[in-house]
């Protein structure tokens, strides 16, 4: 049976004052949420807020504004580094979740393209083949795809623009560490279970699957989560976990599930 569950959920909302982005994070140890209200044509954060509903410690509840974000753009690295900037008095948790809100507005940006200042979904398909080609399995063999983005994402009509959910669970016993990690959203769907053993909690065994994904050559990198055997995950950079699963020719999106395994593996 689990002794730690860590669930978090991420949405992007259209709403007639901007976009708002939020990461609530639930779990055994605490609760939590990050909100943003984002122009939808810059990505300029309107106004920000951090809710943190249960600290650990038996501390009081915090409810607060976070001026400290007003007028950064919400986009990429370049966003996330402007972010921890401006967090450094701010919890870790805090930071960590208004960076999940980056990842779900970058997501929820194939049904922003006309904001965002492109003709056509077709535009910004062809845009994000240049931007971000050799980054993952997908964009590093473009020759390969079948269906194409813009055909596999659709149209999304009403307000809710991507929604994700990241379950997981960690269980220990006299043998070691058994964590699952099970990630669902509005493109994709995959799961890793790592069994880890000894004083280091090295991984013993990896298993992965890739449940939905935009195109068949995504499934494939579910056979790359061997790599993580052997490894200690505590302490090694979200870098060196890449490079374990294939780099450019992995899944980003399982990268950051094994990224937060990290943490959850030793978490109290």
């Amino acid at each position: 049976m689990p002794d730690l569950v860590r669930n978090r959920y991420l949405t992007v909302q259209r709403r007639a004052d901007g976009l708002m982005v939020q990461t609530v994070q639930c779990g055994t140890v605490t609760e939590a949420s990050a909100q943003l209200l984002v122009d939808p044509r810059t990505f300029i954060v309107r106004k920000a807020r951090w809710e943190w509903h249960r600290p650990p410690g038996g501390r009081p509840p915090v409810s607060t504004a976070v001026p400290e974000l007003e007028g950064v753009e919400a986009y990429f690295q370049k966003g996330a580094s402007a972010f921890r900037m401006a967090l450094e008095n701010y919890p870790p948790l805090a930071c960590e979740l208004f960076i999940e809100n980056i990842r779900a507005l970058i997501q929820a940006e194939s049904f922003l393209y006309a904001e965002r200042g492109y003709p056509s979904l077709d535009a910004y398909v062809e845009h994000w083949k240049t931007f971000y080609l050799g980054s993952c399995r997908y964009y590093s063999n473009l020759d390969r795809v079948e269906a194409g983005w813009g055909r596999y994402v659709g149209q999304r009509p009403g307000t809710n623009l991507f929604n994700r959910f990241e379950f997981l669970t960690r269980s220990s016993s006299v043998d070691g560490v058994t964590v699952c990690a099970v990630l669902s959203d509005s493109f994709h769907e995959m799961s890793l279970k790592l069994v880890l053993t000894g004083e280091n909690l090295k991984v013993r065994q990896a298993d992965g699957a890739v449940l939905r994904a935009p195109d068949r050559l995504c499934f494939e990198t579910a056979a790359l989560v061997s790599g993580l055997e052997g490894a200690v995950l505590a302490g090694k950079s979200k870098k060196e976990i890449a490079s374990l699963l294939g780099g450019g020719q992995g899944c980003v999106h399982l990268i950051n599930l094994a990224a937060a395994v990290r943490e959850i593996i030793r978490a109290e």
